[in-house]
């Protein structure tokens, strides 16, 4: 397959425009030949909060996944019946395809005085415009971008996290597994304290890859814990939760969060941002702990 023109333009985030800073958080690419346009955007807003600390990455992220779907919308104009109306027959055919891009580009994100704008167009030559939007996201949008070392993290690493205040305390040796008789059947727990009632500590890592998989996991704890509803009340369960590290999921973190809540028994739920207030309440059990 011949290679032929394509274009892009790049949206970037401009902080401050006196200054000028930006970052770059997506790309569109047309390509006439192919009858092709389409755009990547960022999924999350973690290097752009790092460079300017006051930006609100909530509401970027939802601007963003906006994007996605005008993106959507967008390419209706770049069926190959409408490809000729999109393009001036005095110009030359790199001209004209940057034309396209913008046109493409403002029909997603109108052109004013917002911080995000697109870049002027540039252009190129390939056979494979799919690979080629790939390969430019990855390089001008998303390669200098801090890779995590890790995918996810286990309950027993956020046990880790939280393990913590009980070393301080020399609370670890007194851990011991309690296992309480539901009505259906015998629900395990393998860490917890006693001060007259069992405090049982259950860590729940939801720094997990994806959203269905957090969902799924909060939902799974939800149904076990309901066996625990007519079980008596010599116990409350502390959820040790283990926040994500991507952006991306953080909406179903926060559908997870609401799920957690619905557990029907006596309970207290601690973040990773909250390991202070977890302190200050194994400091009150361990002053009666037997």
């Amino acid at each position: 397959m011949s290679s032929k023109t394509y274009a892009c333009s790049v949206l970037r985030y401009i902080h401050d425009p006196a200054t000028g800073e930006f970052v770059n958080v997506g790309i569109v690419l047309t390509m006439a030949d192919r009858a092709y346009a389409d755009g990547l955007f960022r999924t999350n807003t973690q290097r752009i909060t790092q460079f300017f600390p006051g930006v609100k990455g909530g509401n970027l992220r939802r601007t963003l996944t906006a994007l996605r779907s005008a993106t959507k919308r967008s390419q209706k104009l770049f069926q190959p019946s409408m490809i000729d109306d999109i393009q001036s027959g005095d110009k030359t055919s790199i001209e004209n395809e940057c034309l396209r891009v913008m046109t493409f580009a403002h029909g997603i994100l109108p052109n004013d005085d917002s911080a995000l704008q697109w870049s002027e167009p540039f252009t190129g030559i390939t056979s494979a415009p799919v690979e080629t939007l790939r390969r430019l996201y990855d390089r001008l949008v998303v390669r200098y971008d801090v890779k995590k070392s890790h995918q996810q993290r286990t309950d027993d690493q956020i046990w880790r996290v939280f393990s913590k205040a009980l070393e301080v305390r020399d609370l670890g040796e007194r851990l011991e597994e309690h296992v309480i008789d539901a009505k259906l059947e015998r629900v395990a727990f393998k860490r917890a304290l006693k001060n007259g009632k069992w405090h049982l500590l259950e860590p729940v890592s939801f720094d997990l890859l994806s959203p269905d998989s957090i969902t799924d996991k909060a939902k799974r704890i939800l149904g076990q814990m309901m066996l625990l509803e007519h079980a008596g009340k010599d116990f409350k369960l502390h959820f040790l939760v283990g926040e994500p590290s991507d952006d991306a999921v953080r909406q179903a973190y926060e559908t997870a969060m609401n799920i957690l809540a619905e557990v029907p028994v006596a309970k207290q739920i601690y973040t990773e941002s909250k390991v202070a207030e977890f302190e200050a309440e194994i400091n009150r059990i361990a002053s009666s702990v037997h």
